[in-house]
């Protein structure tokens, strides 16, 4: 969490736009200033592109959110497959140990010509 948080805060570089870009007033406020309507439509309308490409802070965190629940996730399913994997790993020392204490009571049965014991 806390590196998500150092991440976006390093982010500042990218420009956020505050409020929706109101293209009705903007076209407005060029006709009263004496532009004609083909035009104020025309400066509208690249103001409106330029514009379309910013992110809104609510989209910004929304995705951050949805990247910290992706995240929170994959952590808790890897955190799962090491624990399966740690149990894994102990019953195969478990495993390990038995099989080398029993050939080890053999061979110190052979050494000291003791007879194994038959169950």
């Amino acid at each position: 969490m806390a590196l998500v948080a150092k991440v976006a805060n390093s982010w500042s570089f990218i420009y956020m736009a505050k409020d929706k870009f109101d293209t009705l007033s903007a076209a407005r406020s060029l006709g009263t200033a004496g532009i004609e309507n083909e035009q104020a439509a025309a400066i509208v309308g690249a103001i409106r592109l330029a514009v379309s490409d910013l992110v809104t802070v609510e989209r910004f965190e929304a995705g951050l959110a949805e990247l910290r629940a992706h995240t929170n996730i994959r952590v808790a399913e890897l955190r799962a497959d090491n624990w399966r994997a740690r149990l894994a790993l102990a019953g195969v020392i478990v495993g390990a140990n038995a099989l080398m204490l029993t050939v080890a009571g053999y061979v110190l049965a052979a050494v000291l010509g003791v007879p194994p014991r038959t169950p």
